[in-house]
C-alpha cells in the first residue's frame, strides 16, 4: 500500500506518531507525507502507536511501510516484517497477498485487539506454503480462479491454526511436507474444499477441529480428530475421499439440508 497523507495528519491525544524514526510530539498537527512514484519520501516508514491518524487523510495505495500498534497494515511492510528470524507478524484488517522469503520461525497472525476482536485479514490468489514449518493463525485465504489457490501445485510445510480456505478452490493438488498441521480450519468450496495430490511425500497430515464442506481427497496419509464433514455447504460433491493410511477420531458427519444425499465416505479401501 501507498500511504498518502494528503492533508496534515490529526493526531489523537495518547497518540505516538513516528516518522522516519523520530518520534513526534504526543499531539498535533504534522505536514503531509506525500507519496512520490508509489513510494514514501525518504522512504520513510510511519508508525502509530496508540490510537488512530484521521481516517480522511490516509489513502491506502500499492507500496510503502504503515505499521498500527505494532503490526503491520500494508503488503510492503509485511513483506519486510517476514524476513526478520523468529519475528511474530501481527497483521491489520486488509486484503494481500501471502508474503514470500519467509524467514525460518515466523509467525503470522490477524491482529486481534484488547476485547478479543480478530481483524479480518484475507490473502488472495495463489499462496505457496514451503515456509520451514512456520505457523499461521486466524487469517482467510480466498481465490476466484481455478488452480489460482492455497497451496496449488506447492509443498505444504507449515502449521495453520484458526484459518479459513474458501473460494473457487480451497487447498488443491497440494503436497505434504514434513510439517502439514491444521487445527480449528474450515475448508469450503463448491467443488474441492482439500485436496492433497497422490504423489506427495510420504508425510502424514493432521487434521484437529476441522470442518470440511466440499470435495476433500487425500493421496496421502491423514488423521482426522474431532472433524466435521458437512454436506450443509451446498456444493457439487460433498465427498470424503482418502487413499493413504486414515484414522478417523470422533469425527462428524452431517446430512445436509441444502441437498438431499449426505457427506459420503468413497472408495475406502481395506486397513
Amino acid at each position: 500500500y501507498t500511504i498518502t497523507l494528503q492533508a496534515d495528519v490529526e493526531v489523537e491525544e495518547g497518540t505516538t506518531l513516528i516518522i522516519n524514526d523520530q518520534p513526534q510530539s504526543n499531539s498535533g498537527t504534522y505536514g503531509a507525507i506525500v507519496s512520490d512514484g508509489g513510494q514514501i519520501v525518504n522512504n520513510g516508514t510511519l508508525n502509530i502507536e496508540g490510537g488512530n491518524v484521521n481516517d480522511d487523510v490516509i489513502e491506502n495505495g500499492e507500496n510503502g511501510m504503515m505499521i498500527v500498534d505494532g503490526a503491520v497494515a500494508t503488503q510492503a511492510a509485511l513483506n519486510e516484517a517476514v524476513k526478520v528470524e523468529g519475528a511474530t507478524v501481527k497483521v491489520k484488517f486488509g486484503f494481500y497477498t501471502f508474503p514470500t522469503n519467509i524467514a525460518e520461525g515466523v509467525t503470522i497472525e490477524a491482529y486481534t485487539w484488547d476485547d478479543g476482536y480478530v481483524d479480518y485479514v484475507e490473502f488472495q490468489g495463489k499462496s505457496n506454503f514451503d515456509i520451514h514449518g512456520n505457523t499461521v493463525r486466524r487469517v482467510n485465504f480466498w481465490n476466484d480462479q481455478d488452480r489460482v489457490n492455497a497451496g496449488y501445485g506447492s509443498v505444504i510445510n507449515a502449521n495453520f491454526e484458526e484459518c479459513t480456505f474458501t473460494g473457487v478452490l480451497g487447498i488443491y493438488e497440494a503436497w505434504a511436507g514434513e510439517t502439514c498441521n491444521f487445527k480449528k480450519c474450515t475448508f469450503c468450496a463448491p467443488t474441492y474444499a482439500c485436496n492433497f495430490s497422490g504423489d506427495s511425500p510420504k508425510n502424514r497430515v493432521y487434521f484437529e477441529e476441522c470442518t470440511f464442506m466440499g470435495w476433500s481427497s487425500f493421496g496421502v496419509d491423514v488423521s482426522f480428530d474431532k472433524c466435521v464433514f458437512d454436506s450443509e455447504a451446498g456444493g457439487i460433491y460433498n465427498i470424503v475421499r482418502v487413499y493413504g493410511e486414515t484414522t478417523f477420531d470422533e469425527c462428524e458427519f452431517v446430512y445436509g439440508k441444502i441437498k438431499d444425499e449426505a457427506v459420503c465416505l468413497d472408495s475406502i479401501k481395506s486397513g
